[in-house]
């Protein structure tokens, strides 16, 4: 295999962390992009994790004690959680309140994890991921 490859591989990898094996653009079949990618330059594709705050356990308290304020203002009320009024969608407030210690369970992420995988050398440092507003 042609050194320019390798090194036309590690450019493109270098440049963008985001590429992926598909969109490397190199004129090469398919096959060599992989080798190259996993046996010459030696890099890996890793995912970014969540990472525990205590900003989290700090919001959900407040956000708790919100709904608990609510709830000794109005009642448990029963409460529609928006499906077109359906009697099995309407429910206790405090029936659908979940807390946990470490747990996090994000119904919107901006970005999905194939999303966040990167290209890095096995001495890089782990990637880490924050949830951002």
């Amino acid at each position: 295999m042609p050194e320019h490859s390798k090194d036309g591989t590690q450019h493109e990898l270098m440049s963008s962390s985001k590429s992926t094996e598909r969109t490397l653009k190199l004129d090469i079949p398919k096959t060599n992009v992989y080798e190259i990618v996993h046996d010459k330059v030696v890099s890996r594709n890793v995912s970014a994790r969540w990472v525990h705050l205590n900003k989290h356990t700090r919001q959900r308290i407040e956000i708790f004690q919100i709904l608990l304020c609510r709830r000794q203002k109005e009642g448990d009320e029963t409460v529609d959680f928006g499906h077109g009024g359906d009697h099995r969608a309407k429910s206790k407030l405090l029936e659908h309140l979940i807390t946990g210690d470490k747990t996090w369970l994000h119904l919107s992420t901006p970005e999905i994890k194939r999303d966040s995988i990167t290209w890095k050398h096995p001495s890089s440092p782990a990637a880490k991921k924050f949830k951002v507003k």
